[in-house]
């Protein structure tokens, strides 16, 4: 290891170790190849002593890392934000009363909008309903 610091070269690509880290944390090849893009533009476009880094290998680790950890947070969201089947039933059960051409209760936009999202009623069904 140098005992000072060297920028990242702008030929850099990541080694087959580099890419079988990134592998570990359930990165396709697509991914790695984006995210070492990133990482070349991010640290060679970076002015002064901060793109300077002893080990670069660990900068990409903890660089695919965050990427994992930012991953995860996403499609853990994603869980969360999913319909349940008894969110599910209710969004039926609105948009079969917005189609309904008398007596409309007005449900709020954003609920509406779930409903056109769930493919129970159209982008018109929902504007006619507001």
């Amino acid at each position: 290891m140098p005992d000072r610091g060297t920028r990242l070269s702008e030929t850099w690509v990541p080694t087959d170790k580099d890419i079988a880290y990134a592998e570990s944390l359930s990165m396709t090849q697509d991914q790695i190849r984006l995210e070492a893009e990133k990482f070349r533009d991010y640290w060679t476009a970076l002015p002064g002593q901060r793109a300077c880094k002893l080990n670069w290998e660990a900068t990409w680790r903890n660089w695919v890392r965050k990427d994992y950890a930012t991953r995860q947070k996403r499609s853990q969201a994603f869980q969360a934000a999913r319909p349940t089947p008894e969110t599910d039933r209710a969004l039926q059960d609105i948009a079969a009363v917005a189609k309904k051409p008398w007596g409309r209760y007005r449900y709020p936009r954003d609920v509406l909008e779930r409903c056109v999202d769930a493919e129970l009623l159209t982008r018109d069904e929902m504007e006619e309903a507001l």
